[in-house]
């Protein structure tokens, strides 16, 4: 099996992912740059949820993500604990999702999400999409040790579940 990062084409066009998300493209870096970062060609390949990407990317090195200006309504990247309010799980998972997906149409060879992946160790029992990788198995545990925590106290079981906010 392939890794996410091996079916993904070398240049992106910059100018069609902003006119496509509207994010600005420094953040597709970001995503790219963590992943190649945290991928090891030695490990095999597994499913990794969008979720856990999410939370990798939020909790273990985390990155800035884009956030609206209310003023202007231009995208900026900003730390997400810098927010006024605090922003949802739902609002960070609805834009790795939309990464994804936008890379996978657009980019790759042949589509390689995953679908119907189970989480329910990690306390999320709806089935999830995401991708294949080879990440390192600490950066892996990490992530889904911070899944688990986040969803010690209260499940994630309907898609309502992810509108809390992310401390």
């Amino acid at each position: 099996m392939y890794s996410f990062m091996d079916s993904l084409a070398v240049d992106v066009d910059p100018n069609h992912f902003v006119q496509t998300l509207g994010f600005p493209f420094s953040f597709l870096q970001l995503v790219i740059n963590w992943l190649r970062s945290h991928e090891d060609d030695n490990q095999r390949c597994v499913g990794v949820s969008f979720l856990e990407i999410t939370f990798g990317l939020l909790f273990v090195d985390p990155v800035q993500f884009p956030f609206r200006n209310p003023m202007d309504g231009i995208w900026r990247l900003s730390d997400r604990r810098s927010q006024f309010e605090r922003p949802t799980l739902a609002y960070f998972y609805g834009i790795v999702r939309k990464v994804f997906r936008y890379l996978s149409f657009h980019w790759c060879d042949f589509s390689p999400v995953c679908t119907g992946l189970n989480r329910s160790p990690w306390g999320v029992t709806t089935p999830l999409d995401g991708v294949p990788l080879k990440l390192h198995c600490e950066v892996l545990a990490a992530v889904q040790t911070s899944l688990a925590s986040f969803t010690k106290v209260r499940p994630i079981r309907r898609s309502c579940d992810l509108a809390r906010p992310v401390a």
